[in-house]
């Protein structure tokens, strides 16, 4: 652990206390924080790169102008009200724009950036320090309400912020009686990190409230268009299908490039997945495999290495009890491992396609079929 009183410092200063440390030869992790330093308070630099995650499509590069970066980080301080010299803790990695971000809001503000290496319980080396300002993944954040001592740390926290996969509702159902502000966040690499908060403690909002500087709108099939000139976002289209209201707040419903078209019947495998979460024994998700009838034939993936035949049949009751015949998987594909994100989303085309080969190398007299 290591910390950069911000405020003590100009840009240019920090930039050459970057340099310094960087000379040093730092740790990964060290230097991809020190890295960002020096890139944004770099005067001979105007842009900073950064990767997409890759869990609706292939890894991409993002590259954002320092302008942007700062709009972004200065509407983000200013809404949620951080004051100058707060303590922030970064604990994501910072070559992510979620991590990267943590840190030009302290250079911003004028913050105490308290740097841990990135972990699941990142709160362990936490002692007599008061956080006021925090960000994490779900998955973090998860691990963290499971350690009764952890969780009490958490909930001193002035404010969370959760983003980079969907938070649970396990999780959600911890949140919601914490003391202190925990949002989850909506965005993407490309909106330079959130643009839109849903306060998930306390007296928890309905749904995503917009930054301010944001306008959204939907496309013909739902799908969120977002505009927000100060981060350079002019009308950018995404795949995320929503019900978006006449305030501008929103809920997320899925994933457009995620529905399955089976017989002309459009159905969203989100959607569908929200009736099983509960019940479902295994870790799972619905998709789409392309079938010479129906256009495509709706399919559950399970990370499971293999089922019983009792198992197999307990599962179709299962989706009998619970699911229209038109949403019910037509067969059952079976994965060891998901592939998963650093954040823990599953990517799901990945997934699919890795399931696709392991039902076909162990399919001879497999159960593990719905039909």
């Amino acid at each position: 652990m290591f910390q950069i009183p911000c405020y003590d410092f100009t840009h240019f200063q920090l930039f050459e206390l970057a340099q310094k440390k960087l000379a040093e030869n730092p740790v990964d992790w060290e230097k991809n924080v020190w890295n960002i330093v020096e890139q944004f308070c770099n005067p001979a630099i105007n842009s900073l790169t950064f990767g997409t995650s890759g869990s609706t499509g292939k890894p991409k590069l993002i590259t954002a102008s320092k302008n942007h970066l700062q709009a972004s980080a200065k509407t983000t301080v200013l809404y949620l009200q951080i004051a100058q010299r707060s303590n922030t803790l970064l604990c994501l990695p910072a070559e992510k724009i979620g991590g990267a971000m943590v840190i030009i809001r302290a250079i911003v503000q004028g913050l105490n950036l308290i740097c841990v290496k990135p972990s699941s319980t990142p709160l362990e080396h936490i002692r007599n320090i008061d956080i006021h300002f925090a960000s994490f993944t779900p998955m973090q954040f998860f691990s963290i309400t499971q350690n009764p001592t952890h969780f009490d740390t958490a909930e001193k926290i002035g404010t969370v912020l959760l983003g980079g996969s969907v938070v649970s509702d396990p999780l959600f159902s911890k949140t919601k009686y914490m003391r202190n502000r925990v949002y989850a966040t909506y965005g993407m690499t490309e909106t330079l990190s959130h643009i839109a908060l849903r306060k998930i403690s306390h007296v928890p909002d309905s749904g995503f409230q917009p930054m301010p500087g944001v306008t959204l709108t939907t496309d013909t099939d739902n799908a969120l268009i977002i505009d927000a000139p100060h981060l350079g976002v002019r009308q950018l289209s995404t795949n995320d299908l929503v019900k978006l209201y006449p305030n501008q707040t929103f809920e997320w419903v899925g994933r457009k490039d995620n529905i399955i078209n089976t017989g002309g019947l459009k159905i969203i495998p989100e959607t569908v997945e929200q009736k099983l979460k509960y019940i479902m024994p295994y870790p799972f998700f619905l998709a789409g495999l392309p079938d010479e009838y129906t256009g495509e034939r709706v399919v559950l993936v399970i990370e499971q290495r293999e089922l019983s035949t009792e198992n197999v049949e307990r599962l179709k009751l299962l989706l009998q009890k619970n699911l229209a015949e038109y949403e019910r998987p037509r067969q059952f594909l079976l994965l060891p491992k998901f592939v998963r994100t650093e954040t823990g989303k599953i990517v799901r085309k990945e997934s699919l396609a890795a399931a696709v080969i392991y039902h076909q190398q162990n399919t001879s007299d497999s159960p593990a079929k719905a039909d």
